[in-house]
């Protein structure tokens, strides 16, 4: 059983949209600050869980582990991406 992909609307329009075909021109530039400003927020946040993650109070260190634990998590996040799991956020809670 084999299944057609193909796009929405397919008679109408092929699988690349032109983002300009019915927006006007001056979006691209309103479309400019909201993004900068979520990409200031999600810098912050994740520069501030790193500093509290990080402090002295918390006793962390590095240990060969850490180091180990890093070639098969690329592996497995790898896999499951081609394998069609788009939605794992957090490779841990999928193995």
């Amino acid at each position: 059983m084999f299944v057609v992909i193909q796009p929405t609307k397919a008679a109408d329009r092929g699988w690349v949209v032109n983002p300009f075909a019915s927006n006007p021109w001056w979006c691209v530039f309103a479309a400019v600050p909201p993004s900068l400003l979520a990409m200031i927020l999600i810098f912050m946040d994740q520069q501030i869980t790193a500093v509290i993650v990080n402090r002295k109070e918390n006793k962390l260190r590095v240990s060969a582990n850490d180091y180990v634990h890093g070639g098969p998590v690329g592996v497995s996040k790898r896999r499951l991406v081609r394998d069609g799991c788009h939605e794992v956020k957090q490779v841990s809670h999928a193995l």
